[in-house]
């Protein structure tokens, strides 16, 4: 069964909410995720309310009704892909996301299902910072690829290895 977040429908089923301490000990610490760690596939329905609510929230006024909430806007479906991530990794206080690279090869309909995975390319300790980079893509329905994104995160290394 889905998890309707309220802006855009995950599978399979999470939690839905943001982990308390006790769900965060289930969550993957980024210290025990080698690099080539692949994640489970997810799949990400997109509802037009998630189109207002994210357009809205960058400023822009949009409503159920605007032919524009036909089509994903394109960072909003990265954003999307990484709100799983960001409920399966336990990324530890002081954590700031550093660096994003997305291509995008086609738009995205509202309501089109798009599967998405993700793998850690490099996680390393560089003095006393552990650097996460995670390489995403989403596909279509047939595996043709709708995107990908890199994303790159640094953690005060102290904070997961104490938290772990």
């Amino acid at each position: 069964m889905p998890f309707d977040h309220g802006l855009f429908t995950i599978d399979p089923v999470s939690s839905g909410t943001m982990p308390n301490r006790v769900e965060q000990e289930k969550h993957m610490s980024l210290t025990n995720l080698p690099t080539g760690h692949r994640f489970e596939q997810r799949s990400l329905d997109i509802s037009p309310e998630y189109v207002v609510r994210y357009r809205a929230a960058l400023g822009g006024a949009s409503d159920k009704n605007d032919l524009s909430v036909n089509h994903v806007p394109p960072m909003a479906l990265i954003a999307a892909s990484l709100s799983k991530l960001i409920e399966e990794i336990e990324f530890g206080a002081g954590t700031i996301h550093a660096a994003q690279e997305v291509y995008f090869a086609r738009s995205v309909k509202t309501g089109e299902r798009i599967y998405t995975t993700a793998e850690i390319s490099s996680n390393v300790v560089r003095q006393s910072s552990r650097i996460t980079t995670i390489k995403s893509t989403l596909n279509d329905n047939d595996g043709n690829l709708v995107a990908s994104a890199t994303s790159t995160v640094i953690t005060p290394a102290n904070n997961l290895d104490t938290e772990s």
